[in-house]
């Protein structure tokens, strides 16, 4: 046993360097992010308890999380919080990070995007003791609401719900939800008024199935044309839908049966688009059919794409027990979905990835998803975006609709690798900015004489210029002094 334990030891110890050396920046896609939050994840409570439904990256890197949070018994509220880069609550945004808004009896947001001036807009729900109406919040950048919106901030639609919204090119806002249990699309103008440009005096509400149909997710094509997807029951069935309009709010009859379509994999009742993505001119669609979870592509005219997927018909079925809620995708073309997934008895928060072409991505996590428990309950996420560094952020609900739930966020590696940049020459501060964009971490900082360098520049660094390291590999630099005297 002593001579197995001496031939073992050696090779122990080099996994051990191995391990140490590599550190963080060794873990492969799909792992927890260690330098965001607390081993890769944030759960903030909001109130008595709370639930994120959406997310928004600023143009700063800064995340914005929408939901809502209970402030009595039986009331909610609309409840933003933006995070820093590493996973913080910003102080400079409402109060400790948090804003909560009261809109009615009770409220809550579905929906969040940032405009091009920075300014954010939510939408969601209102109760005003008879119905829910369409609500939407605009707050500027450092949480306030927005007085030139609406009144005093606020907007809303009677009946109905909004759960998805977009932006146009010219600064109109597209609520999606339902109302009276029809496809709903409402388009505000800047200020919070409705566009009489669009459909009925800004309203569109479009029957797509005998029972009842509601959109959960909306985009804009590059020729001004808008795609909803969501879900379509009659019957004791439900169908994923979709429905395409024109810029002014009119069906598009070149889309589908007369501006909708349809498509049904089981007989059962949890058929739904969740969300809706461009992929050129096709529209990738990701949600659930039955008890798995749906990826699909369609064509320009609606009809599903056979040269997408895993199957014949233009879909990805996979796996059993989870669903999507979100779709996002990588600047390789790589698709990234959000969701739930069953283990054992828990709903845990779950994310995904596929190629470009829909089939599962093996090298993403054990078996191309990965899963995360956030609290003792059932974890979901709900909203899914890739940061401009390619990795990627999803948020959702920690112990979801229960008391003391709360906001949870979670960022994932994608496996750059480091690629040291040369910055012999530069000044450090020029220096640091080139190593972190090069998917490295700066290391250890000295300070030496040089007849040659400049003071504050660059003089050597370790490892060599223009190698490839894991992400995060610290790159160590030594600095000029200027010339000794």
């Amino acid at each position: 046993m002593r001579s197995s334990s001496r031939l073992l030891a050696p090779a122990l110890l080099l996994a051990a360097l191995l391990v140490a050396g590599l550190g963080r920046a060794a873990a492969g896609p799909g792992s927890l992010d260690p330098r965001f939050g607390k081993g890769g994840k944030v759960v903030t409570k909001v109130g008595l308890g709370s639930d994120a439904q959406a997310l928004a990256l600023q143009r700063d890197g800064k995340i914005v999380i929408a939901g809502w949070d209970v402030y009595t018994g039986s009331n909610d509220e609309f409840a933003l919080a933006r995070y820093t880069r590493r996973g913080t609550l910003d102080s400079s945004f409402g109060k400790g990070g948090i804003v909560r808004t009261r809109v009615g009896l009770s409220s809550g947001a579905y929906a969040v995007t940032i405009q091009k001036d920075g300014k954010i807009v939510a939408a969601g729900w209102t109760f005003d003791g008879a119905t829910s109406n369409f609500a939407l919040t605009r707050y500027r950048r450092n949480g306030s609401l927005d007085p030139t919106f609406g009144n005093g901030g606020r907007a809303s639609v009677p009946s109905g719900i909004a759960v998805a919204l977009a932006v146009q090119p010219d600064g109109k806002i597209l609520a999606g939800g339902w109302r009276d249990r029809d496809f709903a699309v409402v388009r505000y103008r800047h200020d919070g008024t409705l566009d009489p440009g669009f459909g009925a005096g800004g309203i569109v509400s479009t029957p797509v199935a005998l029972s009842s149909s509601h959109i959960n997710a909306l985009t804009v094509q590059s020729d001004g044309k808008i795609v909803a997807a969501g879900s379509a029951s009659g019957h004791e069935v439900s169908e994923m839908a979709f429905a395409r309009y024109n810029p002014d709010g009119s069906l598009d009859t070149s889309f589908g049966s007369g501006g909708t379509a349809t498509m049904l994999y089981q007989a059962l009742s949890d058929n739904f688009a969740a969300a809706v993505r461009m992929q050129g001119k096709r529209i990738l669609a990701a949600g659930a059919f039955g008890s798995y979870v749906a990826l699909l592509r369609l064509r320009p005219n609606g009809s599903l794409d056979p040269s997408f997927g895993e199957r014949s018909d233009g879909t990805t079925l996979n796996p059993q027990g989870a669903w999507a809620t979100s779709l996002a995708v990588q600047s390789d073309g790589r698709i990234v979905l959000a969701g739930g997934r069953v283990e054992g008895a828990k709903l845990n928060f779950a994310v995904a990835r596929y190629s470009r072409e829909g089939y599962l991505d093996s090298s993403f996590g054990p078996d191309g998803w990965v899963t995360a428990r956030l609290s003792t309950g059932q974890d979901v996420a709900h909203a899914v975006t890739v940061e401009g560094d390619g990795r990627i952020v999803a948020a959702g609900a920690a112990n979801e609709y229960q008391p003391g739930g709360g906001f949870g966020v979670v960022r994932y590696l994608v496996a750059y690798t480091c690629r040291v940049p040369d910055v012999r020459g530069r000044a450090l501060a020029a220096a640091r900015r080139a190593i972190r964009h090069g998917h490295c971490s700066v290391g250890g900082v000295t300070r030496a004489f040089s007849d040659r360098v400049g003071m504050g520049r660059v003089i050597s660094q370790r490892p060599a210029p223009r190698t490839a390291h894991h992400e995060y590999t610290k790159v160590f630099l030594v600095v000029s002094k200027g010339p000794r005297l």
